[in-house]
């Protein structure tokens, strides 16, 4: 069970986390954040996870990690910052080892600096500086999103549509993670690396028993995605889904294993039908999770053992690469 400090870093490096569920192999609970503001973080343990009280980090939610958003779509990206100098702390004492700037330079070259201050402070603060907290430096999403062309680059990183004809696309499959044994793979060292990471990030899910890691679904797809997309495992893709009904959405994913030889079709198992396979955290799932069993494929409005758990019966249309796990 990671200890308190461990849980509260977690949630503001990953404050997507904030209102789900998140258990430990063994099924016990380390967060419910069922009913907590956007802004909470937890504050202490009381036998049933880090949901008994709360406190408010400081940060609104548009406020996003500087380093760790740029390399999410540009992991050659440098992100780096500037203290201070000698001259200057002479003037004034109390500038001694603070950050003057956060500098981010792009693998394209084009670079921005924002000025840094210490501490949030909502009713003062001058838009466009970063916010150094615990050495991390924070600033407004919108604003890198705007300054450095962050959708333009995120889509720069590769995508694939899947071609709407025949059945490409209209098979969820699905495989469990313990299948993968080969300690020297890429895939197995990618598991092992979120596990062990301090704190993990490996989870599952519920009711669906997806493994997760940073909080995206493990799917195994083809290398070369309709001989156009190349993936590596780690990588973190963006899947477009329409289901029967009409109903449009995007699973966050991370590729964790490869379709090989017995998927011929360069778009993945039974003549490119299952373009992707969902990996789940084991055949077991504990009471109050979906059995995960193919019938459930009616879910989504298409006939039932069509294999389309657990995103239902539908298509799908678009993949896209965002960004990757990093070094493992």
């Amino acid at each position: 069970m990671a200890d308190a400090a461990a849980m509260r870093q977690r949630l503001l490096d990953e404050p997507e986390l904030i209102g789900s569920t998140i258990y430990n192999e063994d099924g016990t609970i380390v967060w419910r954040g069922d009913d907590a503001p956007p802004e909470a973080v937890p504050l202490t343990y009381r036998g049933e996870g880090y949901n008994a009280e709360f406190v408010n980090n400081g940060l609104p939610s548009n406020m996003v990690p500087i380093g760790e958003y740029v390399k999410s779509f540009d992991k050659n990206a440098k992100v780096y910052a500037t203290k201070y100098s000698n001259a200057e702390v002479l003037k004034n004492p109390a500038l001694s080892g603070r950050t003057k700037s956060v500098t981010v330079e792009l693998s394209n070259g084009k670079k921005v600096t924002y000025p840094a201050r210490a501490e949030w402070e909502p009713a003062s603060r001058v838009k466009y500086e970063a916010v150094i907290i615990n050495d991390r430096a924070y600033i407004e999403k919108s604003i890198l999103d705007k300054d450095l062309g962050i959708k333009v680059e995120a889509n720069n990183l590769g995508s694939v549509d899947i071609p709407q004809d025949g059945k490409l696309g209209t098979s969820i499959t699905r495989m469990v993670y313990t299948d993968i044994k080969d300690s020297t793979s890429s895939q197995y060292k990618l598991r092992e690396a979120a596990r062990n990471a301090n704190p993990s990030r490996y989870s599952y899910s519920t009711p669906e028993y997806y493994a997760m890691i940073d909080n995206r679904i493990l799917i195994a797809t083809k290398q070369n995605i309709g001989g156009t997309l190349l993936v590596a495992i780690g990588d973190y893709v963006n899947v477009e889904f329409q289901a029967n009904s009409g109903k449009m959405a995007t699973y966050k994913c991370i590729i964790g294993d490869f379709k090989g030889a017995d998927a011929p079709n360069s778009w993945g198992h039974n003549d490119g039908r299952s373009v992707v396979e969902v990996i789940y955290h084991s055949n077991n799932p504990p009471e109050g999770h979906n059995s995960n069993s193919k019938s459930a494929g009616n879910i989504g409005g298409g006939p039932a053992n069509d294999g389309n758990d657990p995103w239902g019966y539908g298509k799908v249309l678009k993949i896209t690469k965002v960004g990757n796990y990093g070094a493992f």
